[in-house]
């Protein structure tokens, strides 16, 4: 049987990679309500078709400075093109950057395999199997399972991430053009922070100092290379930086920017605690790929894989990325492992090398291992799913139907001292019980004639005077009063 040319198996690679990180996360994606900060997301982005007003984020028209805009720029041309904001639309753009990923990654792969002199396998073209082993170990993490079925900035900022930092080494040391990589990487790194703030910064200066007192080029930092990097920086992210200035100011950004990052510095609960439930998700979100690294402690292998140059050195960065990102939020008490997520790229790279490099692992092939484990991974996330879902009640369906019945065609309700986004997204976009939904900042002087709905606490009720009919709402965990102002 003839061969697949090179191009070929490379493009039947892509194609693969596609079709199962489709297989993998498309099906039921949309048979869940939002949860966590899925529904800010998407309620930020809909405001901005509806208000025509990109540069600084809102929800109600109260403004909301915690995260810069890229991703809900991204969910609002996802709309826009669809025509519609599903569940479905809104985690499709995670799904999308995670299988993106995948393929940026496969594609560095195949680059390096193809510029090292000799490679460990017969023949001069690598199989399948090995072309496809960084993006479908990539596809199959745990973790990145998770972030990919969310309507959630972290896929997207993984994207980002990864392109920043492995542009940076394919044009510095496949390209030898080591200013165009620092250029090209500061770009990238400058939409990360458009996405996630300055935390980006971390994922690209902690594994790249290490990388360069490696090689001994630590000097580079003094180039004019970092100076473009600082420079595509800035460019791209004063793109927004300016004109959000100039409009509402910086200053409530970077307060709210710092706010966020002191807070996940402080202790909630003791420190011992942090590192046992850290380390535990550590295990189970990075499980199985993250044993492998254990492969790594045997002196022969890590002989093996330094005579080969370049994959020696895609390891060495990849291993500084996975490893500084772990150790520098391990001590943070407010960490949470979702926060170094951009570094699961990392540790699919040092995976994919085990399989590549090791002759045996427990005793088995590599690729008959790598085969099982990815079959493993992939029908253990469908009983996940069914599971999950027949355990997901339909909180908001339930609710929106209640006041419905309660609003009797009413089209504007007050949300008073309350914000939840996802409340907004299922009553006036999905369900439409309203057809506006408005935000009073204190509910000490409701107007009379309107409907509101306020947070069960003892101390707002005490402050507010409550006539004789009210609704009372649970939504999952918090409880809601229905009324209408006297």
């Amino acid at each position: 049987m003839k061969s697949l040319s090179p191009l070929r198996k490379t493009w039947w690679a892509f194609i693969f990679l596609v079709l199962f990180g489709l297989a993998l996360y498309l099906p039921f994606l949309e048979f869940k309500e939002f949860k966590g900060e899925e529904g800010r997301r998407v309620v930020v982005a809909l405001e901005m078709l509806e208000k025509g007003d990109f540069w600084a984020p809102s929800i109600l028209g109260k403004p909301y400075f915690m995260k810069p805009p890229l991703f809900n720029w991204v969910l609002a041309v996802a709309f826009k093109i669809s025509g519609n904001f599903s569940e479905f639309t809104a985690r499709l753009v995670s799904s999308l950057s995670a299988i993106i990923t995948a393929l940026f990654l496969s594609l560095i792969w195949m680059k390096v395999l193809k510029k090292e002199e000799s490679l460990p396998f017969s023949g001069k073209e690598p199989p399948l199997w090995i072309l496809l082993l960084p993006g479908l170990i990539y596809l199959t993490i745990p973790q990145v399972i998770d972030k990919a079925l969310l309507a959630e900035i972290e896929a997207f900022y993984a994207l980002l991430v990864t392109f920043s930092l492995y542009f940076w080494f394919y044009l510095f040391e496949l390209k030898g053009k080591k200013d165009l990589a620092f250029f090209v990487a500061g770009c990238f790194s400058g939409l990360a922070i458009l996405t996630k703030t300055f935390q980006a910064l971390l994922f690209f200066y902690l594994p790249l100092i290490l990388y360069l007192r490696k090689r001994h080029f630590l000097k580079l930092l003094y180039s004019k290379g970092h100076f473009l990097f600082l420079l595509g920086l800035l460019l791209v992210f004063g793109a927004w930086f300016i004109p959000v200035s100039l409009k509402v100011g910086f200053k409530p950004f970077l307060t709210a920017w710092l706010a966020e990052y002191s807070g996940a510095t402080r202790i909630e609960g003791k420190l011992l605690s942090h590192l046992e439930v850290y380390t535990a998700d550590a295990v189970l979100y990075f499980f199985p790929w993250l044993l492998l690294l254990l492969l790594w402690i045997k002196r022969e292998n890590l002989e093996h894989l330094r005579s080969y140059p370049l994959l020696s050195r895609l390891g060495a960065l990849s291993v500084f990325l996975f490893v500084s990102a772990y150790f520098s939020h391990l001590l943070i008490p407010g960490a949470r492992l979702r926060y170094i997520f951009p570094a699961t790229s990392g540790l699919a790279f040092l995976s994919s090398l085990a399989f590549l490099l090791c002759p045996k692992i427990l005793g088995f092939s590599p690729k008959k291992v790598f085969i099982f484990l990815i079959s493993f991974l992939f029908l253990s996330k469908y009983a996940y799913t069914f599971y999950s879902n027949s355990k997901s009640p339909k909180y908001f369906h339930t609710v929106s139907s209640q006041l419905a019945n309660y609003l009797s065609g009413e089209k504007v309700l007050y949300l008073c001292e309350t914000l939840p986004p996802y409340l907004v997204y299922y009553l006036k976009y999905k369900y439409q019980v309203v057809e506006e939904v408005k935000y009073l900042e204190t509910c000490k002087e409701i107007p009379s004639g309107i409907f509101v709905l306020v947070p069960r606490k003892e101390k707002l009720l005490n402050e507010i005077s409550l006539p004789l009919e009210v609704i009372p709402l649970k939504i999952r965990s918090n409880e809601y009063l229905l009324f209408k102002g006297g």
